[in-house]
């Protein structure tokens, strides 16, 4: 059983139902508690979420945020877990909405939030975008889990050209993404907020990001990374990773060395996350 709720938005008299969104429990406790006993969680939405936000008008996406994460901070102490999911599928649903209701990544969203940050600037990482989601959880082929592509310097270019970036990137998104005979279709979101890569092959991935940043400006613009999430794909007996393209599963000295060599070929891969397990210290010692 899946629990689900539909997203209608108005705006300036027109509304439209844009979006039917799929609740991603992340934690099993909960995700046990959708399966055998979802009326526990509604309740917890209806009593909680939903009367709380009953009229609430959306002038800002920021705000709107607070005043979620304010009334997740006031559940009781027997909600909080549920109340947590609820929280933040609240908040993804509703940027994924304002951003199809607009046809394009929610620029808005992007442009309130990031003067939000007043780190000092050594601190403020490159902006990135997940553009793609595989690994098990979404039954791929792929052991790596989500496809990164970043803005190279975007703490330094004013907000008026990140506008322009952020429009270059859905556009060659959607030019390889419906180039196939699934079309339209294949701009396929799934519940994060990514996209299904229409290929299932590592190789074919890293071609496709680079391909994206070519034609999106090139490398001096932009560069992607991996977040790998080595707990994934690693064995605690064997203490070995399940990768394709080995004869047999790889230990932490052939992992790094495919690592080295994956950056190697591709200069513009500058980032990867947890490549390997957090069990494996010694391999992440030597990596």
């Amino acid at each position: 059983m899946a629990l689900a709720y539909d997203i209608t938005l108005s705006f300036q008299g027109n509304s439209q139902k844009v979006l039917t969104y799929f609740l991603p429990f992340n934690d099993k406790e909960i995700q046990d508690m959708a399966n055998n006993n979802p009326e526990k969680i509604i309740n917890v939405f209806n009593n909680t979420f939903a009367k709380a936000l009953n009229g609430y008008d959306i002038e800002q996406y920021g705000s709107y945020d607070k005043y979620i994460l304010n009334i997740y901070q006031n559940s009781i102490d027997e909600e909080v877990k549920i109340s947590n999911n609820l929280a933040n599928a609240l908040s993804v649903s509703t940027l994924l909405a304002m951003a199809k209701m607009n046809n394009s990544i929610s620029i808005d969203f992007i442009n309130k939030t990031i003067p939000l940050f007043k780190l000092n600037n050594s601190t403020i990482p490159d902006l990135g975008f997940v553009l793609f989601k595989t690994g098990k959880d979404m039954n791929s082929k792929v052991k790596f889990e989500r496809w990164i592509l970043f803005i190279n310097n975007s703490r330094k270019i004013p907000y008026n050209e990140l506008k322009d970036i952020f429009s270059k990137i859905y556009l060659a998104l959607k030019k390889f993404l419906t180039a196939g005979k699934a079309g339209e279709a294949g701009m396929r979101l799934n519940d994060e907020g990514s996209y299904y890569p229409p290929i299932d092959t590592m190789n074919d991935i890293i071609k496709l990001m680079e391909s994206i940043i070519t034609e999106c400006g090139g490398g001096d613009n932009f560069y992607y990374g991996i977040d790998c999430n080595g707990n994934n794909y690693y064995s605690s007996e064997t203490k070995t990773y399940e990768m394709d393209g080995f004869k047999k599963p790889p230990d932490n000295e052939q992992m790094i060395e495919f690592f080295v060599k994956l950056c190697k070929d591709h200069p513009l891969l500058k980032y990867l996350e947890d490549p390997l397990s957090n069990e494996d210290l010694r391999g992440n010692s030597k990596l």
